[in-house]
């Protein structure tokens, strides 16, 4: 398995896995999610894990701020995480969270939370 940042170029394969993941949605949804996405793709805050060519799981990081105690903590919100149903139960899911997890520190984000769907 390799991790690497997503590009433009790999949105059909991470749409493809979307609707796998989480069931099919509509042409416009697809476009107003390309537009949403498309930033995160620009910061290297989209992630992929690829079997090969094959893309497996993914993740992106949203980049929140959190008040604790007034304090503003940078956050890392983890979103889009995505594993394909026929890699599932293999260890990928962890495999990419670690991952996720340390771009997260790289990027200056000391806290992180995933949002259930």
């Amino acid at each position: 398995m390799r991790l690497r940042e997503l590009t433009a170029d790999d949105l059909d394969a991470v749409m493809d896995n979307r609707r796998r993941a989480f069931g099919p949605v509509s042409e416009a949804f697809q476009r107003r999610w390309v537009g949403m996405v498309t930033p995160a793709l620009d910061a290297g805050r989209y992630l992929g894990l690829f079997d090969g060519p094959r893309l497996v799981a993914t993740s992106r990081i949203d980049d929140f701020t959190q008040y604790w105690h007034g304090r503003p903590i940078s956050l890392g919100g983890v979103a889009s995480v995505t594993v394909a149903p026929e890699d599932r139960g293999r260890g990928v899911g962890r495999t990419l969270m670690l991952a996720t997890l340390d771009r997260c520190a790289r990027l200056g984000h000391p806290v992180s939370a995933l949002y259930p769907a």
